[in-house]
């Protein structure tokens, strides 16, 4: 017998990829930029130090945000989007 709690969680909300991150390249993108028109992004070492923070905006022809972490060196990383009065928080792997 499995046992197995299927988990919904609002981090759908956002998609952030590729996850382990091997290129300097990590893509943020709302799952539908009606509902999220921006958003502030940081990124939080694994010593909890802010490494990065950006605001950005999205809509249906620009629902991409590209952001560049080739200053950062392999480890763990966090996430933090915060839209409205919500936070998502996503773990990092930099290879």
């Amino acid at each position: 017998v499995v046992n197995f709690q299927e988990r919904t969680s609002q981090d759908r909300l956002f998609e952030i990829y590729p996850n382990p991150l091997k290129d300097d390249t990590l893509t943020i993108s709302p799952a539908d930029p009606d509902l999220v028109r921006s958003c502030d992004i940081e990124i939080i070492s694994a010593q909890g130090q802010l490494v990065g923070r950006k605001t950005v905006q999205f809509d249906w022809l620009n629902r991409n945000y590209k952001a560049n972490l080739s200053g950062l060196a392999s480890g763990i990383y966090y996430i933090r989007v915060f839209h409205e009065k919500s936070r998502h928080t996503f773990r990092l792997i930099r290879l």
